[in-house]
């Protein structure tokens, strides 16, 4: 049974909660909240760091449907797996390879940990968006830093770019260096033929997804997926705790729960786990059909607005869900641009740098969405010729 019914079926009943939460199930305040269903580690709902029963099978299914070895829910968000998934890989002070435009919370491992950070400067493209990781400047990493540990790569970025993971696992697998992939903004890709392939299918080792991102599920909910070529003699290095005697996949995945003791809440929201599960259980139930959908709405949009003059959508090798929208020909910044749609037209963007703006798109963005950005986009691009 999945999370969400058992939730419904245990506040259905009469129990009563001598135990956390202090509303105890009750709505004192602000009912539109779901406290029937907020609940700590009881009976029959199984912990989150030590999974045995409904939330080990619900991981089990996240795994199955995203094709990873394992799969471990997060309530803390990507940056949770992040920091989990480096501390799990490497020593204290040992060297990694990092790409510039990266999330904070790399850079928040590399503090904690000590580690010495090796960078890649990806080129830039048009309005200033930061391109993708080229293969040949990881391969001139590795050679003129041979100890590098651990090689750790955003794809897709905030702006959708999506670098050649495949290309990029073999370079470092032929060095014995595992990758571990920031997938935050592309946990959708993989799940169907209407988008591009993931990173848990390209070889990557370990793997952190946001599914509140453009899946449909709650803030703060991510997932940390480990493939079956995260069990190299490399992958699990110096600091292995060999006493455990056990083989090496299973010495990775006790390392990786070790951190997740760290870095994940030891109070964990079952509201949240309930989101995971269930867009887990929506994706399974529901197949291609939103994601042919999504991607139609998406190619539509696309040609519509082939017509601006001044405004223009980033094109190339990008995650075709983002919509990176060029406006130095319109002589506007992205956070010009950001405001007027939001002022004017009520549309509330993502992210704006000086070049470009970014509005996200998800499995439940409709029809009126797009056209309502549409006819926006035509009259900011009009408005340019007029003043």
């Amino acid at each position: 049974m999945q999370l969400y019914q058992s939730l419904l079926d245990y506040a259905a009943g009469d129990a009563c909660p001598m135990h956390m939460p202090g509303h105890k199930r009750r709505a004192l305040h602000a009912p539109e909240l779901p406290w029937q269903l907020d609940i700590t580690e009881i009976a029959g709902f199984d912990d989150l760091h030590a999974p045995v029963g409904i939330l080990r099978e619900g991981q089990e299914r996240a795994a199955k449907r995203w094709g990873s070895d394992a799969a471990y829910f997060l309530i803390n968000g990507s940056t949770c797996g992040i920091l989990a998934g480096i501390y799990a890989s490497v020593s204290p002070g040992d060297r990694v390879l990092l790409a510039r435009g990266h999330h904070r919370s790399i850079d928040h491992a590399v503090e904690l940990l000590g580690l010495r950070p090796v960078y890649i400067d990806p080129p830039h493209l048009v309005g200033g968006v930061i391109g993708s990781v080229p293969p040949e400047a990881v391969m001139a990493a590795l050679e003129a830093h041979p100890d590098i540990r651990l090689a750790v790569i955003t794809s897709p970025t905030y702006e959708g770019v999506l670098s050649d993971i495949g290309a990029i696992a073999d370079i470092l697998h032929r060095r014995d260096v595992p990758l571990l992939v920031d997938e935050a903004h592309g946990a959708h890709l993989g799940l169907s033929a209407h988008f591009p392939p993931g990173a848990v299918s390209q070889g990557a080792d370990l793997v952190v997804q946001s599914l509140h991102k453009a899946l449909p599920s709650l803030t703060q909910t991510a997932l940390l997926h480990c493939t079956d070529g995260a069990a190299k003699d490399s992958f699990i290095g110096r600091s292995s705790p060999t006493a455990l005697g056990t083989s090496r996949e299973r010495v990775l995945h006790e390392r990786l729960r070790h951190a997740l003791n760290i870095f994940q809440t030891s109070s964990p929201s079952y509201p949240l786990l309930a989101s995971i599960d269930s867009c887990v259980a929506y994706l399974e139930r529901e197949g291609e059909a939103p994601f042919a959908a999504w991607r139609a709405r998406l190619d539509t949009f696309r040609e519509d607005v082939k017509g601006l003059r001044h405004l223009r959508l980033l094109d190339g090798a990008i995650d075709p869900s983002k919509l990176t929208i060029l406006c130095g020909g319109a002589g506007l910044t992205g956070p010009e641009l950001m405001v007027c749609l939001r002022d004017e037209h009520g549309i509330e963007l993502e992210k704006a740098e000086d070049g470009y703006a970014v509005a996200m798109t998800g499995l439940a963005s409709t029809d009126a969405d797009f056209r309502r950005l549409q006819k926006a986009l035509n009259a900011v691009d009009k408005s340019v010729e007029i003043r």
